[in-house]
C-alpha cells in the first residue's frame, strides 16, 4: 500500500469537480459519439482477457459502458485515491459481481512481469510525477502482444475558454503545459518503451450559447476557482457575456485522443 499523500492531492479526492468537467463536455459536444463510448470502441477487447485499469477515478468509464462488459473479463480497476475508490464503488454497485477495486500507484505496479493482457489508462500520465516510469511498469507487466491503451489531451485543448480566462488570469491554463505528457509528445515517449504505437485522435466542439456553463467549467478547477474571485469573476462573466452577444454563441475546440501501445 503506498503513501496515499505521496500519490495524491487533496483536490483529486473530490470527484464532483471531475463530474462535472466530463458532464458538461457531453452535453455541450458537437461529435456523434461520447467520449467514453469513443474510448471503448477502440479497444481491441478479446473473449478472455485480464485487464488493469490505472486512474479509475469515480468509474464513470465503466459505468457508462457497463453494458458492454464481458463477464469472461478479469478487470481491475485501480486509483491513487481512496476516496475515488469510494466513489466508483458507489457508482458500479449494481453491478454483479462486483468488479475488484484497489489502491495503486501507476509508477509502482504490484503485478508479476508479463501477467496482464490489457492497461486502460484515461487522462493518467500528464498527472504523475515520473511518467516514463510509470509507461516503463507498464510495459513489464504487460504480455508479450499486450497493450496499453492511454489518453492524453493536446495544447488547443479549449484553446478559446482559455483565452477569454486570461484577459482576467494571465497564467490560467485549461489545455495543459506543454512538457507534460499529451498529444504533442505521448507518441515519442511510448515509443522510447514499446514496439508499437498508434495514435487516434477524437477532435471535437463544444458550443455554448449561455455564459452558465462556461463558468462552471473554468471554476471546475481549483486554481482557477481561488483566483477567480470577486471583481475578477465579475470581469470574466462580462467578456463571456459580451462574446456571446457578439457571435451569439462560443465554439471551444476539444482536442484529445488515445494512444495504443503494443508491447
Amino acid at each position: 500500500m503506498p503513501d496515499q499523500e505521496s500519490i495524491h492531492t487533496d483536490s483529486y479526492d473530490d470527484s464532483q469537480p471531475l463530474e462535472l468537467r466530463n458532464k458538461i463536455q457531453e452535453e455541450y459536444r458537437t461529435h456523434p459519439t461520447p467520449w467514453f463510448q469513443w474510448v471503448f470502441q477502440q479497444i481491441p477487447f478479446s473473449a478472455t482477457m485480464r485487464c488493469l485499469e490505472l486512474g479509475t477515478g469515480s468509474g464513470q468509464f465503466w459505468q457508462e459502458n457497463q453494458a458492454q462488459i464481458s463477464p469472461q473479463w478479469e478487470l481491475t480497476l485501480s486509483d491513487s485515491s481512496f476516496e475515488m475508490l469510494a466513489k466508483a464503488k458507489e457508482h458500479l454497485k449494481a453491478r454483479k459481481p462486483p468488479l475488484p477495486l484497489a489502491v495503486i500507484d501507476a509508477q509502482s505496479l504490484p503485478f508479476p512481469a508479463e501477467s496482464l493482457d490489457l492497461i486502460l489508462a484515461i487522462g493518467i500520465f500528464d498527472g504523475v510525477e515520473h511518467p516514463q516510469q510509470a509507461l516503463r511498469q507498464s510495459w513489464r507487466i504487460l504480455k508479450p502482444g499486450g497493450m496499453l491503451i492511454c489518453s492524453a489531451g493536446g495544447q488547443q485543448h479549449l484553446k478559446e475558454m482559455e483565452e477569454l480566462l486570461k484577459r482576467n488570469l494571465p497564467d490560467a491554463e485549461l489545455g495543459g503545459e506543454p512538457d507534460r505528457f499529451g498529444l504533442e509528445n505521448g507518441k515519442t515517449r511510448l515509443q522510447a518503451i514499446f514496439e508499437h504505437v498508434e495514435q487516434r485522435n477524437y477532435d471535437d466542439r463544444l458550443v455554448f450559447s449561455s455564459p452558465h456553463p462556461i463558468l462552471e467549467y473554468v471554476r471546475s478547477e481549483s486554481q482557477v476557482r481561488q483566483q477567480l474571485q470577486g471583481e475578477c469573476l465579475a470581469e470574466f462573466t462580462r467578456d463571456v457575456q459580451i462574446r456571446l452577444e457578439m457571435e451569439g454563441e462560443l465554439r471551444v475546440t476539444v482536442q484529445k485522443g488515445i494512444f495504443l501501445a503494443r508491447k
